[in-house]
């Protein structure tokens, strides 16, 4: 007897987590909410041994694949749920962050039947780490070699691409998502902007915790891919003090003066 085909679902969604009990469940439902017979939700757990694996276990009927086993790092936790994913496009949200309403249906609306090499991103919310709102910000792609300036808990990616250009390197164990959009643009993916907030992250994550290897990290990312070398490693220090000089109280008074008259400015 044939086994049935099964229709590839046209859009899904990966989450990574390791130990994310307080903060799992928002994640989730995020996604249960705008999720339709058409959305995958892929869940990849590291092996959590805090209990979020017996709130991924009440859901479960809800989740189209769920693993818990440790793993080599985030990197090593994103391929994993590429390499699961049948979605056509992919969207991967970590714990702790969560989509916008309506987030799913306006990939879909956004999509060209006739590219299939091509990134769906927007606009962001960040909030500080209990939640609350801190500021929103836009894309400015002209600026990726600068900063992180697209964002990855707002974009789809066209399987075509990770086909073609692969996932997320080792190399890069804090800021593989950088690297991962640096080679996109020098690959001449098109990206294509959806002008509304598409997701909400929480400040203060691995990459917040880790600033001097992220940093590090995305000056590595941006020369391998053609930046400047010399204004590169400038900025890599300019941004390097910049932080560093947060950590004292009146380097976050200048903070909160440069974002009562720059209130545009990046987190």
């Amino acid at each position: 007897m044939i086994p049935p085909i099964v229709p590839r679902p046209r859009l899904s969604v990966v989450t990574v987590v390791l130990n994310g009990r307080a903060v799992i469940e928002q994640t989730l439902r995020s996604v249960f909410d705008q999720k339709d017979s058409d959305v995958e939700y892929v869940v990849i757990d590291g092996g959590s041994t805090d209990g979020t694996l017996d709130i991924l276990r009440e859901h479960e009927s809800r989740l189209d694949y769920l693993v818990s086993e440790p793993d080599r790092g985030i990197a090593d936790g994103f391929n994993k749920g590429v390499a699961a994913a049948r979605g056509e496009v992919i969207g991967i949200l970590n714990a702790g962050d969560w989509y916008a309403p309506g987030a799913l249906n306006a990939v879909g609306a956004a999509r060209d039947a006739g590219n299939r090499f091509a990134i769906y991103h927007g606009d962001m919310s960040y909030h500080q780490e209990d939640g609350t709102h801190a500021l929103d910000v836009r894309p400015r792609p002209d600026d990726i070699w600068k900063y992180m300036s697209m964002y990855h808990p707002t974009m789809f990616v066209e399987g075509d691409v990770y086909q073609r250009l692969g996932t997320f390197s080792a190399r890069f164990p804090v800021s593989m998502d950088c690297e991962f959009v640096h080679r996109c643009v020098q690959a001449g993916v098109r990206f294509v902007y959806i002008p509304r907030i598409q997701a909400h992250m929480r400040l203060g994550g691995n990459s917040g915790r880790k600033y001097r290897r992220a940093f590090a990290e995305f000056r590595d990312s941006a020369i391998l891919h053609g930046a400047p070398r010399f204004s590169t490693w400038a900025r890599y220090y300019a941004r390097t003090v910049k932080r560093t000089l947060l950590r004292y109280r009146w380097g976050r008074a200048l903070k909160r003066f440069r974002d009562r008259v720059f209130p545009e400015s990046r987190p």
